[in-house]
């Protein structure tokens, strides 16, 4: 038996399409939707307590829809995808945090 990866094929033998660019862009318009919800919910409403709550569960449900809607099927796939996506949101916290440290402090 090989050690490694397989690839998968579809119906005529083809190697399938990769599903990952499809499943993090559909997260990223879910994650970018529950933006609105919590300024929605933290600044309208002024509920920030919520707000974080909504944001957390913004960012797990915009994952699942991301994953859902792109085609993400198998265990294999889904772990694949969330660690690029955890990968995705390190960096944009990271990044918006120096982004913001520098702005306030100069």
């Amino acid at each position: 038996m090989p050690i490694g990866l397989t690839i998968d094929v579809n119906n005529e033998g083809q190697p399938r399409s990769a599903r990952y660019p499809r499943s993090i862009a559909w997260a990223l318009v879910a994650w970018g939707v529950s933006v609105l919800a919590v300024y929605l919910v933290a600044q309208v409403l002024r509920l920030p307590e919520l707000g974080g709550w909504v944001g957390f569960a913004g960012f797990l449900l915009g994952s699942w829809f991301g994953g859902a809607r792109g085609g993400i099927t198998g265990r294999q796939e889904w772990i694949i995808y969330g660690l690029m996506l955890m990968a995705i949101a390190l960096l944009a916290i990271g990044l918006g945090s120096c982004a913001y440290a520098m702005a306030l402090y100069g």
